[in-house]
C-alpha cells in the first residue's frame, strides 16, 4: 500500500512537471540565484501552506578532487514516511577533458543503532561537462526501512571516468582545443509562490527564464536549490524537460514539494541531456 501511494505521488509530480508551462521572454544572463520575496514568508490567511520533511544527515566522499558533492540533501516525508536522498555532482575542472562520463560507488542508510537499512549500488553514464553540474537522486525500499528511522545516508564514489580515457587521440584533441564558455544556459530567477498540488498537499513554485548562449538546440531540466539562513541544502526542485532552441530564451516553472524548511534563497542550475553521449553533445555543441 505504501509502495503504491509512493508510486502515484511520484507519477503525479512527474505529470505536473511535464507540464510546466514554456514561452519565449528575454533574460538577464548573469543571475542564477535569488531571495524568497517576502510574501512568501508571511502568508496571506488562504494561501497554502507547504508541510516540511525531516532532513537527514548525509555524508558524501568522492576520489577526485575537482568533483564537488558539498550540496546534498536527504529527507523524510512527514506525510508518507518515504526517504529520499539528492546529490549535486559539481564539476570544478576547468581542463576540457575532464569531461565526467561514469562514476560508480554506493549510497547506504543506515538508522539510529548504525545499522544497514538499505544499500544500492550506483554506476551511472553521463556527460558531466567542466563547470557544469548534474543532480543524482535515489531511495530506500520503504520495506526495508519498515518504520525504522534514517540517521545517515552515505554517498560514496569508487571511480570517476573522463574523456580522458578515451583512446581515440584524434577526439580529444578535438575536445582538448574547445575553449568553454559557461553556463551553457543562464538563468534569471523569478518570485516562488506557493500552490495547492495533491489532496490537501502543497508545492513552491518559481517561474525562471532561461537563455541557452549556444547556437545549438538543447534537451534540458531546470533544477532549483533551496537553501536556509545557514546556506544548508533544505530541498531540490526541478521543471519537466524542454527543448530550447538555438540561442532562445524561455519561460518555465520550477517545481519543489520536498522543503525541510523556509527557503531563504534559491540558486538554479539547467542540465543538458545526460542520456547522450560526449560524441552527442559534441556534436551538437560543436557542429
Amino acid at each position: 500500500m505504501l509502495q503504491n501511494k509512493k508510486a502515484f505521488l511520484i507519477m503525479m509530480l512527474l505529470m505536473i512537471s511535464l507540464a510546466c508551462s514554456v514561452s519565449r521572454s528575454k533574460a538577464n544572463d548573469n543571475q542564477d540565484s535569488a531571495p524568497i520575496a517576502e510574501q512568501s514568508q508571511s502568508q496571506a490567511a488562504d494561501t497554502p501552506k507547504l508541510d516540511y520533511n525531516v532532513g537527514n544527515r548525509t555524508e558524501v566522499i568522492s576520489p577526485n578532487s575537482f568533483l564537488s558533492l558539498a550540496k546534498n540533501y536527504s529527507y523524510t516525508d512527514t506525510n508518507t514516511g518515504l526517504s529520499r536522498t539528492y546529490v549535486i555532482l559539481e564539476n570544478n575542472s576547468t581542463d576540457p577533458l575532464d569531461i565526467i562520463t561514469l562514476f560508480t560507488g554506493k549510497m547506504t542508510w543506515f538508522d539510529e543503532d548504525n545499522q544497514v537499512i538499505d544499500e544500492i549500488d550506483i554506476r551511472v553514464a553521463n556527460n558531466i561537462f567542466p563547470q557544469e553540474k548534474q543532480k543524482f537522486e535515489s531511495y530506500p525500499e520503504p520495506t526495508k526501512v519498515n518504520g525504522r528511522k534514517i540517521s545517515l545516508v552515505r554517498f560514496e564514489l569508487t571511480n570517476v571516468e573522463t574523456a580522458k580515457s578515451y583512446n581515440n587521440a584524434e577526439f580529444k584533441d578535438r575536445i582538448n582545443k574547445q575553449n568553454w564558455s559557461h553556463p551553457f544556459v543562464s538563468i534569471t530567477p523569478g518570485a516562488f509562490r506557493i500552490e495547492p498540488w495533491l489532496m490537501d498537499l502543497s508545492m513552491g513554485i518559481s517561474k525562471v527564464t532561461v537563455k541557452n548562449n549556444y547556437n545549438s538546440k538543447f534537451n534540458i531540466k531546470v533544477v532549483g536549490l533551496y537553501f536556509n539562513e545557514n546556506n544548508e541544502l533544505i530541498g531540490v526542485g526541478a521543471s519537466g524537460i524542454f527543448e530550447l532552441a538555438a540561442l532562445a530564451t524561455a519561460d518555465v516553472d520550477v517545481a519543489v514539494t520536498s522543503l525541510s524548511s523556509v527557503p531563504a534563497r534559491i540558486e538554479y542550475y539547467a542540465e543538458m541531456d545526460y542520456y547522450l553521449g560526449v560524441t552527442e553533445m559534441m556534436d551538437i555543441l560543436y557542429p
